[in-house]
């Protein structure tokens, strides 16, 4: 039923791959919790899904990890009802815990120069290595939209990138001088590809990146001068943001190239943006 659930969502709702991957883990946990009480999915109750979350918060699991595992189960029975005769969706009502909100870490402009600096351009690995790097400090990517590339959706002429974003929304972000110059000397010292892809980000023998492998080429490039915690593709995008609000980029503009749905979203970089934040209290007093 999970298979069926999941291919529901990707052929028919046409949920993008991650939201998928993710619904069918996030179920499997509560499958397993079920089982592990002796429930027949069929018949569980509500008391049971609060259950399922008082036990994921005692062994530690966050608040919003949570409330993404209560998402995925209604739109499991949602499913349920509507196409295997379920009589009732038990997370209906359930209200999602309270998170607190944490304000995005960045890494300051000049030590991202530096980093970027220090990252070598001399074999194809390390072009490709400061490209990635860069699709994220420069174009503020995720790293499943980074691993959507194509070459067709690079722009050189117009010197945008077409991404898909989250919910398969299509967005263009401009690329910098550097990004586009870098990005035609790695697409050229691409070897020829013998498996017909046509993906930007690839490996020596033309192959797709993976998840891992996009991890492992920013964690390599901060780890010299970050602590570990920071080392991930997100941080990056984290301080894209921070860098458009301090230079005076528009809040709105700085929704649309990362692709936020709202601008709320875009809100909580205006706290961290100090630089802005200072020249304007200059600026009143």
């Amino acid at each position: 039923m999970i298979t069926d659930f999941v291919n529901f969502c990707r052929y028919t709702r046409n949920l993008c791959e991650t939201t998928c991957t993710s619904y069918r883990h996030c179920f499997q946990l509560f499958s397993d919790f079920c089982v592990s009480r002796s429930l027949d999915l069929e018949n569980v109750q509500q008391k049971d899904v609060l259950e399922f979350m008082t036990e994921k918060r005692r062994q530690g699991v966050s608040a919003a990890s949570i409330n993404q595992y209560i998402v995925a189960v209604s739109a499991f029975y949602d499913w349920a009802v509507r196409f295997r005769g379920f009589r009732r969706n038990p997370s209906a009502g359930v209200q999602k815990m309270k998170t607190e909100k944490s304000l995005p870490v960045c890494v300051p402009s000049h030590l991202m120069k530096l980093i970027l600096d220090k990252m070598p351009e001399n074999t194809f690995k390390e072009l490709r290595n400061k490209v990635v790097v860069l699709l994220g400090y420069h174009c503020g990517l995720r790293r499943a939209e980074m691993l959507a590339l194509v070459d067709a959706d690079i722009d050189f002429h117009a010197g945008v990138i077409r991404v898909f974003g989250k919910g398969r929304k299509v967005r263009l972000v401009p690329m910098s001088v550097q990004l586009a110059s870098l990005m035609q000397l790695y697409m050229s010292s691409r070897p020829a590809s013998h498996f017909g892809y046509d993906r930007v980000l690839v490996t020596s023998t033309n192959e797709p990146l993976n998840y891992d492998q996009i991890a492992y080429v920013v964690k390599s490039a901060l780890r010299p001068f970050l602590p570990a915690a920071l080392c991930h593709c997100h941080i990056l995008r984290h301080s894209f943001a921070t860098a458009c609000m301090n230079a005076g980029v528009s809040i709105e503009s700085i929704a649309s190239l990362m692709g936020h749905e709202s601008v709320e979203t875009t809100m909580r970089y205006l706290t961290i943006s100090s630089e802005r934040v200072r020249a304007q209290i200059q600026g009143v007093f």
